[in-house]
């Protein structure tokens, strides 16, 4: 009698004029472990890439709607970043993102953040892949 979480996902991707342009919209099911009713979410991701030699400029934007059995739990998540690739498999980057969240929206970065409350970071960094 095992219940699980389900997502059904629709995800794309294209070029136009060398900006790299993705979407992604998913509908999430949680199915409780307990007797209860499944909490439904919608998210939605907007993701633009924008090369130019050795730098790419990103900016993308999340929604997480409210959960069905929650109201006013929903966030948005919008991200500035840049990257400077040294090769192919190194980069230096530098970003910037914020999570505002409704009234009852948890969604973090941080341990024990509020309900409600918005979440903001800056990283700068160094990325090798191996």
């Amino acid at each position: 009698n095992l219940k699980v979480d389900q997502a059904w996902t629709l995800a794309a991707a294209t070029t136009v004029k060398g900006i790299v342009i993705g979407g992604v919209f998913e509908r999430s099911a949680a199915v409780p472990a307990a007797a209860g009713p499944t909490d439904y979410r919608n998210y939605a991701r907007v993701a633009l890439k924008y090369p130019v030699g050795k730098h790419e400029f990103h900016i993308n934007v999340g929604v997480a709607g409210s959960l069905s059995t929650t109201p006013d739990s929903g966030a948005t998540q919008a991200t500035l970043a840049y990257n400077y690739n040294l090769t192919k498999a190194t980069k230096l980057y530098a970003f910037a993102t914020r999570i505002d969240n409704d009234r009852n929206g948890v969604y973090s970065f941080l341990d024990n953040t509020p309900a409600g409350a918005s979440n903001r970071s800056i990283a700068v960094g160094f990325r090798h892949n191996f």
